[in-house]
């Protein structure tokens, strides 16, 4: 929940009634440690004006004066008790004198605001944002290096099935082209003549079968220089993908943070295999895993389910979340960067749903969210089917 005015008030304020005398108040102004006198309307709580506490005092041996006939200069504007502490710090500007009259919803005095009020806010806010920078350069450092290995995993699986491919094409090549060799030879024998005489559907029938000998030599061919090509490129494209191998390792790569929250995650069995790459579909579980679980009340036990589903193009990937939820106007803007629906102190940088959805786009699909405020949102990813589906 974000800080507000009424969060930041002064308490350095004396609360004065028109209609009192300097005389009866004098007193208690000496004795108190507040810089102003705020003169509310005794009947209606109303705020009516704002004087600095040395003005008052200065008026205060002339006891048939009252408050309603001091004026100050202090520069001073109202605003309401829900304001965002950025607004305040705005509406503060650049002179060091100004004060904020706050206001709840029916007009009524609240309290003030100065400067002295706001510092301490200034300094957590700025505490709490470098350890979230902390905090988030800890965890790019981790997947760097949970990447790193999985790299190095599937660099050394790569090498080998090129390794294992190329031989079985060479292989392949060697045992289809020595049988090819003396079927061609032995046709050409019956097309020569040397074992008699075709007629001319004999021949015909020869003439087909030295071309499709041809032809598979061709294929032989082209295959053993598809392995050779293999062996010096990692292929680039989209693949297969299993995911129920990605949710494991994103589950891996957040345990901290699930075991931090005690999360409980479901995960349907059987996910689809679908088409993609293996780093940006890690990109997507993970942060929608981490939102998932971030977003849950203090009070409620983190839940989340994964599942999916057939989609008449592809494969839909369900992340459902028993969170906080977001509202109906806000539900275009959860993907933006930056974007910190629950306010600024909410833990995180807002980057988390964005590099979601780039990485869904990297890939062709879409992500959609479906959410109810105060029970929980369900993120949607359509993929493509996987090529050999």
């Amino acid at each position: 929940m974000s800080t507000t005015a009424k969060d930041l008030l002064s308490t350095r304020v004396v609360v004065v009634h028109p209609e009192q005398r300097l005389s009866d108040a004098s007193a208690s102004l000496r004795l108190t440690h507040a810089q102003y006198c705020a003169i509310v309307s005794e009947e209606t709580g109303v705020f009516e004006a704002l004087v600095p506490l040395a003005t008052a005092l200065s008026f205060s041996q002339a006891g048939h004066r009252i408050f309603a006939d001091l004026t100050g200069d202090t520069p001073w504007k109202r605003i309401a008790e829900t304001a965002p502490a950025e607004t305040i710090v705005s509406s503060l500007g650049s002179d060091p004198d100004n004060v904020l009259v706050v206001e709840n919803s029916d007009g009524r005095y609240a309290g003030i605001i100065t400067r002295e009020s706001v510092w301490g806010w200034l300094v957590k806010s700025q505490a709490a944002q470098q350890r979230v920078l902390e905090s988030v350069q800890d965890d790019q450092r981790k997947l760097a290096d949970f990447l790193e290995k999985k790299v190095e995993q599937r660099t050394a699986s790569l090498r080998q099935a090129l390794d294992e491919f190329r031989l079985s094409s060479i292989n392949l090549s060697h045992d289809v082209g020595s049988p090819l060799r003396t079927i061609k030879s032995f046709v050409e024998m019956l097309g020569s003549g040397e074992c008699g005489v075709l007629n001319d559907e004999g021949r015909a029938y020869v003439d087909r079968i030295l071309r499709a000998a041809t032809k598979v030599e061709t294929l032989a061919a082209e295959i053993l220089g598809r392995a050779r090509e293999a062996a010096k490129f990692a292929p680039a494209a989209q693949h297969s993908v299993d995911l129920n191998e990605i949710v494991a390792d994103a589950i891996e790569l957040s345990r901290a943070l699930l075991d931090e929250r005690h999360a409980d995650i479901k995960q349907r069995d059987g996910l689809h295999s679908v088409s993609g790459r293996y780093v940006p579909l890690l990109q997507i579980i993970t942060n929608l895993l981490a939102n998932a679980v971030k977003y849950v009340p203090a009070d409620r036990r983190p839940e989340v389910e994964i599942w999916t589903e057939e989609s008449a193009d592809g494969v839909l990937l369900r992340i459902k979340d028993n969170g906080r939820g977001i509202k109906p106007c806000d539900t275009h803007n959860v993907f933006e960067p930056y974007v910190r629906l629950n306010g600024p102190q909410t833990e995180g940088t807002g980057l988390g749903l964005s590099i979601a959805r780039d990485a869904v786009q990297s890939l062709g699909g879409s992500i959609t969210v479906d959410s109810q405020e105060g029970v929980g949102s369900t993120f949607t990813v359509d993929f493509k089917h996987a090529p050999d589906a």
